[in-house]
Order: C-alpha cells, then structure tokens, then sequence
C-alpha cells in the first residue's frame, strides 16, 4: 500500500483525497468550498482555511480504517477547472493584491491589447505559446494588475497561479506544474518550461521576468517538502515530498 495525499484546487472548492496508489483505490476524502469571487478577485488566505479543513475531513476517514497520517508516502498538488489565475507576492511571500481568478472578465480587454502590441500579433503569440491570451489567462490577468493596480504591481516582486500559492504555503518549492504553466498563455510551447519573456515584455519591459516567475516542473519531479508549520496545521508529518501534476491518479472506485 503506497497512500498519497491529493490536493486539488479550483475556483469553487479545495478537494483532499488519500489515494492507494496500489489498488487506485480511494482511502479518505474532504472538501471545503471557496468564498464567492463576483468580480473574480479574492483573499487567497480562504484557499488555506478550505486546504485545512478538507485535508482534517481526509484524515478522518484514513483513521476511521486503522491508518494514519504517518503512512503518507508523498503529496500532490493540482489544478482542475478553466486554466488561468494570478497571484501577486511582495518580497515577504505574502499577497500584495486580492488573487485574480480565471472568472475574471474585465481582463478580456488586456488579452485583446496584447496581442494588438506584439509584432506579429496573434500569429507571432500563437507561433511561440501555441495559444492565445483570453480573460482570466495569467499573462492577461499580469496587465490588468499593472494598469488597474499601480501601488499593488510596484510592490510586486514575483508572481505565480493559485496552485503554486498553495504549493509556497505547504512550504514546497516556487514553481507549478507544467500542466498548469500552458493557461498562462506564456509558456514556450517548444521547451514547454521556458517563460516567454518577449511576450511578457509587452505588459512590462523593465521587470526581470526570470526572477519574477516560477520554475515550471515536471510531475515526477520533488518540489520541497511538508513545512513543520504547515504539517501542524495540517495534521500531517512534517518533511513530506510535494510534487505538482495535471489531474492526480483516478481511482477506480470513483
């Protein structure tokens, strides 16, 4: 029996699952629901209160059939739903603005712009990434920031997706999942770990966009481990593996 912790993060909810990697067999569960975004903007502490609760609610029933959180092997971190979503951090680590979701709509016209100010236009964009910036889209999420928020984007030292938030939070290292890096709309989609700087040259030509950014990582890669902070919170072993993937392992019990 190999039991691996599964969070999933969307928009709507925090989901924690203990998988049997062996038998693709579900060992416990728990979800808590976000708080409502109308305008696709906020506090992303929420995302840490529903991790915790749905991760205790997950313990629950890996107790209630004789195992513990010490038979743990690893952690996984994932995203669902519509790709996208921005996260603004000052030097501290700690959220500089609301978190911007991929709901967002009002960043629809900065997809536009962007595309309209790259030479090339959506040839050029669609030729280096292999998609094109929408709402909710991070590098159209990074513009909005930047005309919409002046004092919150001056503050700014680096950036990251909602998933890589909570990845930091777990005490894991600063980067996200390849799988998630392609919502960006900024991602090399020839290496597919390379940032676009060109392209996000067109939001902000003075921002050394390679220290701003995280490391895109494949998901057989270990990016840090369970914090000893975090673990108390949690309720689970601190120095646990975190990795970063696209949809975690189904199990065959649903």
């Amino acid at each position: 029996m190999t039991l691996v912790l599964q969070i999933g993060w969307t928009e709507a909810a925090t989901e924690v699952v203990v998988v049997d990697t062996a038998a693709r067999s579900k060992v416990g569960e728990g979800r808590a629901t976000h708080p409502e975004a109308p305008e696709g903007q906020v506090d992303p502490e929420a995302w840490w209160f529903a991790l915790v609760s749905a991760t205790r609610l997950a313990l629950d029933g890996l107790s209630a059939i004789g195992l513990q959180s010490s038979d743990l092997r690893s952690a996984l971190v994932t995203a669902g739903g519509t790709p996208g979503g921005l996260v603004a951090l000052g030097t501290d680590g700690a959220a500089v603005h609301p978190a911007l979701l991929a709901s967002h709509a009002s960043s629809g016209a900065d997809a536009d712009w962007l595309v309209g100010h790259l030479d090339g236009g959506a040839d050029a964009w669609s030729a280096a990434t292999g998609v094109l910036p929408t709402a909710g889209a991070t590098v159209s999420l990074l513009s909005w920031l930047h005309r919409s928020a002046p004092e919150a984007w001056a503050s700014a030292a680096r950036f990251t997706l909602p998933a890589g938030w909570l990845l930091e939070r777990l005490g894991g290292d600063r980067a996200v999942a390849s799988h998630d890096a392609v919502g960006t709309a900024v991602l090399d989609r020839h290496t597919g770990e390379r940032w676009c700087t060109e392209l996000l040259a067109v939001v902000d030509g003075d921002r050394d966009w390679v220290a701003a950014l995280p490391v895109v990582a494949t998901a057989a890669r270990t990016v840090g481990a369970l914090s000893p902070t975090a673990a108390t919170e949690l309720g689970l072993p601190a120095g646990l593996p975190l990795h970063v993937g696209g949809p975690g392992i189904e199990p065959t019990d649903g």
